[in-house]
């Protein structure tokens, strides 16, 4: 498939978003360009990391594609510094191109390789080489490295640009077998993305740490869920999160397997990973659009609550889990 290809694949079925990329710019207000990405557009930057793409395989293709899908939902102006931010795009381009790749043939690990680059990429601009080997296995390290080189290129800039002194072999990350300690498992996905539907089907004699199934506890009857949430109290919610928390110290006390059924979507999730068990992330990815189809009457939550869940995401890795897998 060539460049011109997976251009015109993406125009075909995904137009609305291509046409919000190409009116996107990088420049405040287009007024101030911005020091960073002097090409102008999203879409100008996404072609010209699609260019230095050209020659790499189809999982960094579709990663120079896909990468910056973020920045048309995440684009802020700083009014007083005349400034254009898009804090932390990587994350929302993680689900948008959920339903991009469906309009591709691919196998479930190229996926996971394509959202694995568009989901970290932005930290091998801002993470010192120290921490980076020690978040990524060799082979993501490597996806890794080749893609930003593309990203790094395929930009207009008056700022000095560095390529990353580190190798593939740098990796300080060895993925570990779960050799029979307790283990850990935590959820990772916004709502409707089917975490409690993989705990019923998952679940043997592990101890269940869900926030949702303790508020329904709280209901009375023909209540639900939304109806739940609205009649509580703070003080009702905080002692929803004790009865969970001491569920949870219970169960770490007694060396039980736990699952961690939330969408624990930021670093806040390491309050849930004790010394001593084998840690597991599972990662659930859908669109919003599919997230949004899932919502029923009786668990109706806001679109821009699903939407900042999104903004806030992070990807899951090897600094905080033994294993992390992806969902499909």
């Amino acid at each position: 498939m060539t460049t011109a290809d997976i251009i015109q694949v993406f125009f075909n079925n995904h137009y609305e978003l291509y046409k919000a990329m190409k009116t996107t710019e990088h420049g405040y207000l287009d007024i101030y360009l911005n020091p960073y990405h002097m090409e102008g557009s999203i879409w100008n930057h996404t072609l010209m990391v699609l260019k230095e793409t050209e020659r790499k395989n189809m999982v960094q293709r579709l990663a120079a594609l896909c990468h910056d899908l973020g920045k048309v939902v995440t684009v802020n102006d700083n009014y007083p510094k005349a400034r254009r931010s898009f804090y932390n795009h990587e994350s929302v381009s993680v689900f948008l191109a959920v339903d991009v790749l469906k309009s591709f043939a691919m196998t479930k690990d190229e996926k996971d390789r394509i959202l694995i680059i568009v989901a970290n990429h932005g930290k091998m601009y801002t993470l010192s080489p120290e921490k980076i080997i020690t978040k990524y296995s060799r082979d993501d390290l490597e996806d890794l490295l080749v893609f930003s080189s593309c990203d790094n290129n395929g930009r207009i800039t008056n700022i000095p640009k560095k390529d990353r002194e580190i190798e593939p072999k740098d990796s300080k990350v060895r993925i570990k077998p779960h050799q029979g300690q307790p283990k850990v498992t935590v959820l990772v996905g916004p709502p409707y993305s089917g975490k409690s539907t993989w705990t019923s089907e998952n679940v043997t004699n592990q101890v269940v740490i869900s926030r949702d199934a303790a508020l329904l506890k709280k209901g009375r009857e023909q209540e639900t869920y939304t109806e739940i949430w609205n009649r509580l109290s703070q003080e009702e919610q905080k002692e929803i999160d004790q009865e969970i928390n001491q569920k949870y110290q219970k169960a770490v006390k007694d060396k039980r397997d736990i699952i961690i059924d939330m969408t624990n979507m930021g670093y806040s999730r390491r309050k849930w990973l004790p010394q001593g068990y084998y840690k597991e992330a599972v990662v659930f990815i859908e669109s919003l659009e599919t997230l949004l189809s899932r919502r029923t009457p009786e668990k109706n939550i806001p679109n821009e609550v699903i939407e900042d869940m999104m903004k806030r995401f992070q990807m899951p890795d090897y600094s905080e889990f033994d294993k992390v897998e992806i969902n499909d």
